[in-house]
């Protein structure tokens, strides 16, 4: 159950590869300071790892997937696909928890972010 590469007019959304290591150190980089490369090349094997494992196991394709400009394909940031356990409507909305994003400064996750995760999640026919 591997997910598919998913794109919008202006972004696309794929698997990390392993050729991707300097594109994710920039990324953490930029958001958490300078981690260890080694650390960044063991997360990256990991993640491509788990795409492969959790496709044998026939599990959905949690974990996280480079965006990268459609025109262009510079790697502009990481978007993760994790479970939802907890019912919808539970928290409520006028507190929302805060929010952490992986992209780049210069593109930041306002409309994007929002237009990438429904073209990721919702079948075409939900669109709007």
């Amino acid at each position: 159950m591997a997910l598919l590469i998913t794109t919008t007019a202006r972004l696309r959304v794929r698997p990390y590869i392993l050729q991707d290591m300097e594109h994710r150190h920039r990324l953490t980089t930029e958001l958490y300071g300078e981690p260890a490369a080694a650390h960044t090349r063991q997360w990256l094997e990991w993640t491509v790892a788990a795409y492969r494992e959790l496709g044998r196991l026939y599990q959905p394709p949690y974990g996280d997937y480079v965006v990268e400009l459609q025109e262009t394909g510079a790697v502009i940031g990481s978007v993760g696909l994790v479970p939802s356990l907890v019912p919808w409507g539970v928290f409520n909305p006028q507190t929302p928890a805060p929010q952490r994003y992986l992209t780049s400064p210069e593109f930041g996750c306002t409309g994007q972010c929002s237009l990438l995760i429904r073209a990721t999640v919702m079948p075409p026919k939900q669109h709007r």
